[in-house]
């Protein structure tokens, strides 16, 4: 496994921590935060990130516009989901537009994400050789 693929799926184990930790503060300490939103795109996005990871170990995805894709969910979940924590425990937000310029990061890397899917090469055994 290449060390690229390993550290998005890693990132992807530490995003579904912290989605589970966030969601608890949510629920219990918390409630009525941003923190559960926050919490929910952690989630998410921790499966996507180990999914790609994996896909890009496979060959399942073409390499160039799966790991762009990949690294746009990563930035994207954190600006968004880091703004949502911001606002819960500073009372301010990461910094002016954060959630909104994660969440076009997000749109964008699940874009990429299809793309780098339709474009991924086929396989001999897909093509009936």
């Amino acid at each position: 496994m290449t060390g690229p693929n390993r550290l998005l799926m890693l990132i992807g184990t530490l995003y579904g921590a912290l989605g589970v930790i966030m969601a608890a503060l949510a629920g219990h300490a918390m409630p009525g935060s941003t923190l559960g939103p926050g919490s929910q795109f952690l989630m998410i996005h921790a499966a996507a990130l180990i999914a790609l990871g994996t896909a890009l170990e496979t060959g399942l995805v073409a390499e160039k516009w799966g790991r762009i894709g990949a690294y746009l969910l990563l930035v994207g979940t954190a600006l968004f989901s880091g703004d949502m924590a911001a606002r819960a425990f500073l009372h301010m937000p990461l910094f002016p537009m954060a959630a909104p310029v994660g969440g076009f990061a997000m749109i964008g890397g699940w874009l990429l994400s299809g793309w780098a899917i339709l474009t991924a090469p086929r396989k001999r055994d897909e093509q009936g050789e």
